[in-house]
C-alpha cells in the first residue's frame, strides 16, 4: 500500500469519479484505475462499486477511506513538523553566528529567503525579539559607508 493509492481513494470520494480524481491529482484516468485496482488486489477486498457513472463505496471500502485520512493526516502533519523542526535550526544557527560575530553579513541573511517560516516558528522569532533575547537593527544601504565582504558594521562604528 502507497500514499498515492491512498490519495487516489480520497479524490474518487471527493470528486465522484475517476476521471474527476485524475484531474484533481494531475494522472490519467487510466493511472487513477489502475492504482484503485492494485490496491483492491492487495487488500483482497473490493473497495468500490460502479453503478450507472456512480462510485459507492463498500463497508470496506469505507473503513479504507477512514484508514486513508488518518494515514495521510499523520503523514502530513509529521512532515510539517520536521519542516518547521528544520526552519527553526536555521534560525537558531543563524541567530547564534550573528551574536558569536557580533554581527551578520547579508550572506548570512540570505538564508532567511529560503526559508518558508510558518507562523509558528515567527511567532516565537517576535517572542524572543520581545522578551530582549534577540536585538535587530535595521539600516538602509544609503546610510553606510562602502563595506568589504559585504559585512554589516556595528552601529558604533558609524
Amino acid at each position: 500500500m502507497r500514499f498515492e493509492q491512498l490519495e487516489c481513494l480520497l479524490a474518487v470520494e471527493e470528486t465522484g469519479s475517476f476521471v474527476g480524481a485524475a484531474q484533481k491529482l494531475f494522472l490519467t484516468q487510466q493511472a487513477v484505475s489502475m492504482s484503485m485496482k492494485q490496491l483492491e488486489q492487495e487488500l483482497g477486498q473490493s473497495l468500490l462499486i460502479r453503478e450507472n457513472k456512480k462510485i459507492i463505496f463498500t463497508p470496506f471500502g469505507k473503513e479504507v477511506l477512514d484508514f486513508a485520512r488518518s494515514m495521510l493526516q499523520q503523514r502530513d502533519g509529521f512532515l510539517n513538523k520536521a519542516h518547521t523542526k528544520a526552519q527553526e535550526e536555521v534560525l537558531s544557527e543563524l541567530l547564534e553566528k550573528g551574536k558569536k560575530k557580533g554581527h551578520l553579513s547579508t550572506k548570512d541573511l540570505s538564508i532567511l529567503e529560503e526559508l518558508n517560516l510558518d507562523s509558528e516558528t515567527i511567532n516565537k522569532f517576535y517572542d524572543a525579539l520581545e522578551a530582549g533575547g534577540i536585538d535587530i537593527e535595521v539600516l538602509s544601504a544609503d546610510a553606510l559607508p562602502p563595506m568589504e565582504d559585504d559585512i554589516l558594521p556595528d552601529l558604533e562604528d558609524l
